[in-house]
């Protein structure tokens, strides 16, 4: 099989150096360079350059954990360079997604909220209940360290989604406050928890009459989310032009 060489995008941060660990560890995957706010020369064998267009190396995929504010930047270079990309950043905006989505037409685009293959499995989970108690009640609750950005969660918006393809009436309400009143039968509740070290814990929780059902994903370590990017990668490296997702790999 063919070395499958990444450019990882967000090299710095935590989840970028997570996958650099994960990929120098796994046979058939070599991080050949990355892309930060600050370049860095002193290993050769990984450069790291503070924009795409610096870039020298030969690469077959991009991964890519950086901000929304380089969504921009990213797809136009996908865009131009046709090279496949597996897209983990979370906060998307809906004009970062139509940039995606334009850039799907020329490249394989893997557009992942969460990178675990268990939160594909939960996704799919939550999907099947929904169907099967329409008439229950839903809560999510969503769990991440002090340092985490933005709320929700791309997880827990993609959850939402999920619940709504089968029940389109239903309306997200973001946290609960002394206004909110009571309950209304169409809402799913949506709350954000940031503290500590937390590494990423999602609770969807149905409430019926006399019971509760709960189902709930932890992560203990970013190496499941590092696992699931480079699975991505060798998923796309490959394909055809178009938007991608977990729901592909699972």
């Amino acid at each position: 099989m063919k070395e499958l060489k990444l450019l990882l995008h967000g090299a710095t941060g935590r989840m970028g150096k997570a996958v650099k660990l994960a990929a120098t560890e796994k046979k058939g995957v070599t991080p050949v360079c990355g892309v930060a706010k600050t370049e860095n020369f002193s290993d050769p064998n990984f450069p790291i350059y503070s924009s795409l267009t610096n870039v020298k190396e030969d690469f077959d995929v991009i991964i890519d954990f950086s901000s929304t504010q380089a969504i921009y930047g990213l797809a136009e270079y996908i865009s131009a360079r046709r090279v496949p990309a597996v897209i983990c950043t979370t906060g998307l905006t809906e004009n970062d997604y139509a940039l995606l989505k334009a850039a799907a037409k020329v490249a394989p685009v893997f557009i992942c909220t969460n990178a675990s293959y268990g939160v594909a499995a939960l996704v799919k989970l939550v999907t099947l209940a929904a169907h099967l108690l329409t008439d229950y009640d839903v809560e999510i609750i969503e769990t991440h360290h002090k340092n985490k950005a933005d709320a929700p969660s791309g997880t827990a918006l993609t959850l939402v989604r999920a619940i709504k393809s089968v029940s389109p009436n239903k309306r997200e309400l973001y946290g609960r406050n002394p206004l909110s009143g009571k309950r209304n039968k169409s809402e799913i509740g949506v709350h954000s928890v940031r503290g500590g070290t937390a590494v990423g814990e999602h609770t969807i929780e149905f409430l019926g009459d006399n019971e509760v059902i709960t189902i709930t994903h932890k992560a203990e370590s970013r190496t499941v989310f590092a696992a699931g990017a480079i699975k991505a990668a060798l998923y796309a490296a490959n394909k055809k032009p178009g938007l991608y997702g977990m729901n592909d790999l699972t």
